[in-house]
């Protein structure tokens, strides 16, 4: 099951004001440039992309709890010096809503990007091929009774070249949760680091039950070439029933693994219950892998910890 965000109201036509070198934005954009003499293009509203060209240096800020959500085509290629930024407003407290393809056509470019700070992931891709080249996709977090991919969520192929995920989380009340970094049905990485992320149960629901796999990566086929996933959490906690978890780094179905670092990731698992009188079961693996079907080439798996606490 996926939870997606899709917005149903958009004004018939966009607006674009500017003032005090800025240029507010919202509805529906197509056929524009965005520019970096124009930026920051601020969010008052939620956007609905339907040809758009975003230009290096440019930043584009939520000053709410708004989407972009992409149904025809985005261009945003930065460069290395002159990154594309899309985040929040400083006076933005509740975050926004990340960047939602929604059945878009394949060619999507999202090339020396910066995603962050949002509250509902940073990409969601619904039935969109989705490339990432160089991009950073950090601080992003998504809460539900089924948690899927705090930093990307991807039903669609994924692939990843050269990218960093960090410092996201995905949490789940009472339910599932899989992937604090990504979440995806097919996923290629290569070059790619992914450290720091959270998947988390908090049991804090009711009933208290659920599941965890993947504190950085969860996919159901998954390839990675000359990647890092390091320092990723799995946790589960307050259960007050029966619970599994397992790959604090990554859970998937099939892994195929070359030249890559696992290292210091860890699943940890409170069986207890808030009351103390704690689950029924409960299961805790793979504090850096866990899966189905694995290929591991030329690869270091180290120091990654299970620890469980049960009555």
């Amino acid at each position: 099951k996926s939870n997606f965000l899709s917005v149903g109201c958009f004004a018939a036509a966009a607006f674009l004001t500017t003032a005090h070198a800025e240029t507010q934005v919202g509805g529906t954009i197509s056929g524009q440039t965005w520019t970096k003499a124009n930026s920051p293009y601020i969010l008052t509203n939620h956007v609905l992309i339907t040809s758009v060209t975003i230009e290096p240096g440019v930043s584009v800020l939520a000053d709410g709890p708004f989407q972009i959500e992409v149904a025809g085509k985005l261009s945003a290629i930065g460069t290395a010096e002159e990154k594309v930024l899309f985040s929040k407003t400083a006076n933005n407290v509740g975050g926004w809503k990340g960047i939602y393809f929604n059945q878009a056509p394949p060619g999507q470019q999202l090339r020396y990007c910066i995603i962050e700070k949002s509250v509902s992931r940073g990409i969601t891709s619904h039935l969109t091929p989705l490339v990432l080249t160089d991009c950073i996709i950090r601080n992003n977090s998504c809460s539900a009774d089924i948690a899927e991919g705090g930093g990307i969520r991807a039903d669609a192929d994924l692939t990843m070249d050269r990218c960093i995920v960090e410092g996201n989380a995905a949490t789940a009340a009472t339910w599932n949760v899989r992937g604090g970094g990504v979440n995806a049905s097919k996923a290629i990485l290569t070059d790619c680091v992914v450290s720091n992320n959270a998947a988390r149960v908090t049991g804090s629901g009711d009933p208290s039950s659920g599941g965890a796999s993947g504190g950085g990566v969860f996919a159901w086929t998954l390839a990675m070439t000359n990647c890092t996933v390091q320092g990723n959490v799995l946790s589960l906690a307050n259960l007050t029933h029966g619970a599994w978890s397992g790959g604090g780094g990554v859970a998937a179905g099939t892994l195929v693994a070359r030249q890559c670092s696992v290292l210091s990731n860890s699943v940890v698992a409170d069986f207890t219950g808030p009351d103390g009188t704690g689950a029924a079961s409960g299961s805790a693996a793979g504090g850096g892998i866990d899966g189905g079907n694995l290929y591991l080439y030329n690869s270091i798996i180290a120091g990654n910890s299970v620890k469980l606490k049960a009555n």
